[in-house]
C-alpha cells in the first residue's frame, strides 16, 4: 500500500531534496492517498497533513486504498485556501496534487493562492506542483502561466518532466519552487543528490529531465484573482478549453441537465426507432400475407 506505481508521485520526495529536514507536510489534495501513505513509510518522524475537498475520494480511500487512522495523519475535509486561512500551522513542504484531467479549481492557481502558501512555509521551505500538460504548444499555457505565477512569490524556481524530455509529449510536470534565493543548476542538484541520498527517486532520472533553461513566458498571463482564465487554456487530455459544457466537474447546473437530458432524448429516439422498425414489419408482413391469399 505504501509503493508508488505513478511515476509522477515519486517526484514528491524532491522536497526532502531541496529541504532535508522535514517536520511537517501538507499534501492538497488526497487522490488514493499513496503519496501520502508512501512518506509515512519513508520518513517515521514527520508530520503530513492533507487537505482534501471531496468527503467521496477519503471515503474510498480508506474503503478501498488502506487508508488508515495514523497519530502522524491529520485529514482536513475543506478547501485549501480556506482551511490555510484558518491556521498559522508553517510546514517545510507543500505538495499540491488537486487537479483533475478535466478541471483546474483557478482559484488554486493564483498569485494571491501562492501568496498564502508563502506565508504558510518556514524560511526553509518548498512546493511542488504538479500539472498535466507539454512545454510547447498550446497545450503548454497552463504549465507555463502557473511557472511565471508562482516565480512572482517565490525566488527560485524549477521545471521537471516525469516521462521524457519531449518539450511537445503530454505528461505530469513537476514545477518546484523554493524559498531559498539561490537558483541551483545541475551540478549543484547533483551535489545535493550525493549529500542526501533518497532512493525513492533513484529511478527517476530527475537530473535528466531537469528543464535547465529559460521557460518562454512572455506569452502567458500572471494568473490572479481577478484574471485567472484557466478556463480558455487547451486542455492536454481532451484537447478543449477545461470548463466546457460536457465536464463531469461542471458547476452550471445547465449543463449537468443539459447532459442528463441528452441522455434521455437519445433514448427515447433509439425506443421509437425500434417501435417504428417493429410496426413497419409488422405491416409488412401483413400485406405480403394478404397477397398471397
Amino acid at each position: 500500500p505504501s509503493e508508488l506505481l505513478i511515476p509522477y508521485t515519486k517526484f514528491f520526495h524532491l522536497g526532502k531534496l531541496f529541504t532535508p529536514q522535514l517536520e511537517n507536510v501538507l499534501f492538497v489534495g488526497g487522490g488514493g492517498f499513496s503519496g501520502h501513505k508512501n512518506f509515512l513509510a519513508t520518513y517515521p518522524d514527520i508530520q503530513i497533513d492533507v487537505v482534501e475537498i471531496d468527503p467521496e475520494v477519503i471515503d474510498v480511500a480508506r474503503k478501498y486504498f488502506t487508508l488508515n487512522d495514523n497519530p502522524r495523519l491529520q485529514i482536513f475535509n475543506d478547501d485549501a485556501r480556506l482551511f490555510l486561512s484558518q491556521t498559522d500551522k508553517k510546514y517545510e513542504l507543500i505538495i499540491l496534487d488537486a487537479y483533475a484531467t478535466d478541471y483546474v479549481p483557478f482559484h488554486l492557481l493564483t498569485d494571491e493562492y501562492f501568496q498564502i502558501l508563502d506565508e504558510h512555509l518556514k524560511p526553509n521551505g518548498v512546493i511542488i506542483s504538479n500539472l498535466i500538460g507539454t512545454l510547447a504548444g498550446d497545450t503548454s499555457d497552463l504549465p507555463r502561466a502557473v511557472y511565471k505565477t508562482m516565480g512572482k512569490s517565490f525566488p527560485a524556481a524549477y521545471m521537471f518532466t516525469t516521462y521524457g524530455n519531449n518539450i511537445g509529449m503530454i505528461q505530469n510536470i513537476m514545477i518546484v519552487a523554493t524559498k531559498n534565493s539561490e537558483q541551483l543548476d545541475e551540478k549543484d542538484l547533483l551535489q545535493l543528490t550525493i549529500e542526501n541520498s533518497i532512493e525513492e527517486l533513484s529511478d527517476t532520472n530527475f537530473l535528466e529531465k531537469y528543464q535547465n533553461y529559460e521557460i518562454k513566458t512572455d506569452d502567458v498571463p500572471v494568473l490572479t484573482d481577478a484574471f485567472s482564465p484557466v478556463e480558455t487554456l487547451i486542455n492536454p487530455v481532451t484537447s478543449q478549453p477545461y470548463f466546457n459544457e460536457n465536464s463531469v466537474f461542471s458547476k452550471n447546473d445547465s449543463n449537468i441537465w443539459f447532459s442528463e437530458s441528452t441522455t434521455i432524448t437519445i433514448g427515447l429516439l433509439l425506443s421509437v426507432v425500434i417501435v417504428w422498425t417493429y410496426n413497419a414489419k409488422k405491416i409488412w408482413k401483413n400485406k405480403s400475407d394478404n397477397h398471397t391469399s
